[in-house]
Order: structure tokens, then C-alpha cells, then sequence
């Protein structure tokens, strides 16, 4: 909504961009133009989600996406104003569950990417998203100005792969591998191991995962209290509708 959106998404002058936002959405929807509503979860949405979840539904948003935001890797995380602690976003998993599984039970359903992949999986389908597979996959991210990263959430001088306009294919995947991009996504954990809700978890997306002493091999998830709080709490209900679905 108006007030929360325009606390971040402002435009060069410092005025809010939610006016044209929603008129982008409004001409969407008048073609028939699908589209998903992008929410970057804050310390600051995520107290708010039941006033933004109604909002969304009252607008017919009815395909939905939400990201926890990161902060700074300079940063110590959870030190700025909207730093989104695990405390925190364990709370919001949960509230957005409530409103969710209740528009299912009342047969009207929201699309929500995270929690469709997770009934999904309990179908043992793969996740279509990648930030729940568990390992990095093979991603391009072209800047304007031609230069390729592995992530969008790696868009930095240390993992750039080449140039679209000097190296091909090839090359750049030959570089992904020479920064092992992929093959340090690949560690487990032990705290993992041992974890009951590793099969839906999967120790969550690289972009969350505090760093090794190496500075390089991502570790543990620091929402992992996050999700075994959520997961304890939905996972009958998600059961119960993944069995309606088979």
C-alpha cells in the first residue's frame, strides 16, 4: 500500500513512485498483460503483512512473490532500520500462511511462489525456484553494459564471468566453474544434516547463508531458526493440502 511502498521505491526527486506503479498494474490488467506482485519483506512489511496481504486481495494482486531483503554484505545483518531478523521473519512466514491457507479454504487461492514450491515438493516435484534447491544453478545476468554475473543477488566485481561482447558462452561457464560459484553452494551444514525439515528447507538460498571462516563456502542459513519455527507450526496444513491435491 501507498505508505509503506513510498517509504522505499521513490524516484531521483524523493517523491514516491506508487502512483505509477499502480497505474502500470491498472493498464495489466485492462490487457490481460499476467504479472506477479514482487514484495521484499523488511523489518518494517513484515509487521505490516496483514494490512498489505488485504491490500494486495483488494486490488485483485492475486499472484504474489516475496524475498527476504539483505542487507549490505559489509553490513553486520540485522544492524539497519530495516534489517529483517529471524525472530521477525518467522512470525511473518507464519501470519502470511494464516491468511494464505484461509483464502484456500475458502476457495478463492492466492498464488504464492514460496509456498506452492513447498506443497509442490511434498509432491516430490523440484522447485521451480531456484533460492529453494539448495545448490546454485546456471543463471546469466546481463548488465547493460554486457557484462555477465552467475546471480542477481552476485552482481559484483568478484564473481563477474566476462562480457556478452568478448567472450562466449563457453568461456564464461568455464570462469563460473574456475570461482566455484556452483560447486561451494553445494555444502551441507551439519546442523542440516540432523534437521528434520531439511527435505523442504534445504538450507534456504546462498544469499542468506553466513560465511564460512574461508570467506567464500556459504555456511548455515541465518533464517534457518525462521523456518523451523514456520515449519512446525504449517506443515499439518501443508500436508493437508497436498493431499487434496493428489
Amino acid at each position: 500500500y501507498q505508505e509503506l511502498h513510498d517509504e522505499n521505491r521513490k524516484f531521483p526527486d524523493g517523491t514516491g513512485s506508487f502512483g505509477r506503479v499502480m497505474e502500470t498494474a491498472r493498464l495489466f490488467q485492462k490487457y490481460q498483460v499476467e504479472f506477479n506482485i514482487l514484495t521484499v519483506v523488511t523489518a518494517q512489511s513484515a509487521r505490516r503483512i496483514r494490512r498489505t496481504y488485504q491490500f494486495f486481495e483488494s486490488q485483485g494482486f492475486t499472484y504474489q512473490q516475496y524475498i527476504p531483503c539483505i542487507d549490505p554484505f559489509e553490513e553486520n545483518k540485522g544492524s539497519l532500520s530495516y534489517s529483517l531478523t529471524p525472530d521477525r521473519y518467522g512470525k511473518f512466514l507464519k501470519d502470511l500462511f494464516d491468511y494464505w491457507y484461509q483464502d484456500w479454504k475458502e476457495g478463492h487461492p492466492v498464488y504464492n511462489r514460496t509456498f506452492e514450491n513447498w506443497i509442490g515438493m511434498l509432491h516430490n516435484y523440484p522447485p521451480e525456484s531456484c533460492n529453494m534447491m539448495g545448490i546454485c544453478s546456471e543463471q546469466w545476468v546481463v548488465e547493460a553494459d554486457g557484462s555477465v554475473y552467475p546471480c542477481d543477488f552476485y552482481v559484483l566485481d568478484e564473481w563477474k564471468l566476462g562480457n556478452i561482447r568478448t567472450a562466449s558462452f563457453e568461456e564464461m561457464n568455464e570462469k563460473r566453474e574456475e570461482l566455484d560459484f556452483v560447486s561451494l553452494s553445494r555444502h551441507v551444514p551439519d546442523q542440516c544434516r540432523d534437521c528434520r525439515w531439511y527435505p523442504l528447507c534445504r538450507n534456504g538460498c546462498r544469499r542468506d547463508r553466513e560465511l564460512l571462516p574461508d570467506g567464500r563456502t556459504p555456511g548455515l542459513n541465518s533464517y534457518c531458526a525462521s523456518y523451523q519455527d514456520f515449519f512446525s507450526y504449517a506443515y499439518p496444513r501443508m500436508l493437508e493440502m497436498a493431499r487434496s491435491i493428489r
